[in-house]
């Protein structure tokens, strides 16, 4: 369902968000967005493993998601997007590993290469744009909606208001 909301250019920001949510199990990461993630997982002393993708991918998706938005592999988009795909379907899962793997060993390549070939596959006419296209969505999406990237967009932490100073009907 993933990738039919990605190439939907229809649907609004908000209402993609709802049928991200809706398709991807919201109710299976309620405790994992919920309950936050500790210090040690933050520095990566933890013993985390993939659930879904292998440890291969698992790097290349971070390398790759922290050279499309850098920050994202402190803010740990990938074990988000891990965690997503073991309740996402056969397709969608398909789809971004093959994204993933059409990129070959993406980490282990020098920076230098690595921005050649982002911004080769970032071109209109480039062969690898529906990879590109679908790697970004998901580490945007991801990154976008988590603390760090809330914070950069202006976010204080800050649920609810008591009124607003804008408000004209008071």
């Amino acid at each position: 369902m993933i990738c039919c909301l990605v190439l939907d250019h229809t649907l609004s920001r908000r209402d993609w968000m709802t049928r991200f949510f809706q398709s991807s199990g919201a109710l299976a990461l309620t405790p994992f967005v919920c309950s936050g993630l500790d210090e040690s997982a933050v520095n990566g002393t933890d013993n985390w493993t993939p659930r879904f993708f292998t440890p291969e991918q698992n790097v290349n998706l971070t390398a790759l998601g922290e050279r499309i938005i850098p920050g994202s592999g402190a803010a740990l988009c990938n074990r988000l997007i891990d965690l997503v795909m073991t309740v996402e379907d056969a397709s969608t899962r398909q789809g971004l590993t093959e994204a993933i793997a059409a990129f070959g060993s993406f980490a282990g390549l020098p920076r230098q290469e690595q921005d050649r070939l982002l911004v080769e596959a970032s071109g209109k006419h480039g062969a690898l744009r529906p990879h590109f296209d679908l790697v970004k969505e998901w580490v945007a999406d991801t990154y976008w909606t988590s603390k760090q990237g809330l914070r950069e967009l202006g976010w204080n932490g800050q649920v609810a208001w008591a009124d607003f100073d804008a408000c004209q009907h008071k």
